[in-house]
């Protein structure tokens, strides 16, 4: 998870560009869509969550001093927290307001429960083949 954690000291000159715009909303969607969330998520999906806890503890960190940069503020970690929210209206009618961001901490069991489930069947073919394989030429 080190190479991964260097992956993300990589991002920062990204960072410093995108606080360059003119437009933070625009700053803060591309942040959202597009600052390695898809590597992320597909590494929380891929690998067990207390391999990949410092590293997405630390994309967490990153994202929340990026957008503390954007919006000229100071973010503790539970106003960040309230700001991930999505931006929706609760049953009864009322606001919430976030910018939808998820940390990726949170999200990294249920991800990696979640890609064991759906690929089970693959990964039993997978290994009967493997083991028939084995058996087969010792």
């Amino acid at each position: 998870m080190n190479d991964t954690l260097g992956q993300f000291e990589l991002l920062q000159p990204l960072l410093g560009e995108l606080q360059l715009l003119d437009d933070a909303q625009t700053a803060l969607t591309l942040l959202r869509r597009c600052l390695s969330t898809c590597r992320i998520m597909h590494m929380l999906c891929v690998t067990p969550p207390t391999a990949t806890r410092q590293a997405a503890r630390g994309y967490d960190e990153m994202m929340r001093d990026a957008q503390a940069s954007l919006m000229e503020a100071v973010l503790p970690m539970d106003t960040f927290r309230g700001l991930q929210r999505p931006v929706r209206n609760l049953p009864d009618g009322q606001p919430t307001f976030g910018i939808g961001i998820t940390f990726a901490a949170d999200v990294a069991p249920a991800s990696y429960l979640a890609s064991l489930s759906l690929t089970q069947e693959l990964r039993v073919r997978i290994l009967s083949t493997v083991s028939r394989q084995a058996l087969d030429n010792p």
